[in-house]
């Protein structure tokens, strides 16, 4: 607002679903960290909800942030619609594999920990450069 004199710009058409999806990572990094934070009196998600709680509320998480953009894909009055359908989709498609590699992934399964992350990081980053990708050559696109 200081900047440019208007209180919404449409680069801000982006940032509520990303701010889901990074919500979610944040909820994720606690999982591995579990027994330890209990241990030195963190006060963390997973902490507090417990790790299944907590890996629900990461993929909720997820799908809050795909929605989001969809709903602001109708809303937008500046962000091309593709832009903002292209993110959604990629975070939503995640969402099968973020509940499936989600099971396993149980206080001290680190392994399973780590397959959670990962794919939780393309849900994450898949999004971003399509945003970001298409931002930028959108006035070739003709978007």
């Amino acid at each position: 607002y200081l900047q440019s004199g208007r209180l919404w710009m449409p680069a801000l058409d982006v940032l509520a679903g990303f701010a889901c999806l990074c919500l979610a990572s944040a909820i994720a990094s606690g999982l591995s960290d579990e027994r330890s934070d209990r241990a030195g009196g963190k006060h963390t998600v997973v902490t507090m909800l417990g790790n299944p709680a907590a890996r629900s509320l990461m993929i909720a998480s997820v799908v809050v942030g795909g929605v989001t953009w969809l709903g602001t894909a109708w809303l937008s009055r500046g962000t091309p619609t593709p832009v903002l359908l292209g993110a959604a989709g990629l975070a939503l498609s995640r969402v099968a594999a973020l509940v499936e590699l989600s099971r396993p992934s149980i206080t001290d399964a680190f392994t399973a920990q780590h397959a959670l992350k990962t794919a939780l990081h393309r849900a994450v980053w898949e999004p971003g450069l399509v945003i970001a990708g298409l931002l930028a050559a959108g006035p070739l696109l003709g978007l």
